[in-house]
């Protein structure tokens, strides 16, 4: 079992994954229309994106996990009078 301390940073790295991952998102976007725009081949670029965004649920399925113990781990302590 996690310590508390450890369950908060714990989601705070994922906050910090979720964000720096729609940065990436935002920027991979960018090129796919970019791409577009010019008429280059964007399937690649757009399969990318695809797999970046599946990640990205990936991560927020991760936080509400996290988020979910940390609540539970607070219950826990607070019903034992911790």
């Amino acid at each position: 079992m996690m310590l508390l301390t450890e369950e908060e940073s714990a989601l705070a790295l994922a906050d910090r994954h979720i964000l720096e991952a729609l940065q990436r998102i935002s920027l991979q976007e960018e090129r796919v229309q970019e791409a577009q725009r010019s008429g280059m081949d964007s399937s690649q670029a757009g399969e990318l994106l695809r797999i970046m965004r599946e990640i990205l649920f990936t991560f927020r399925r991760h936080r509400r996990q996290l988020h979910e113990e940390l609540e539970r781990q607070r219950r826990l302590t607070k019903s034992f009078g911790h």
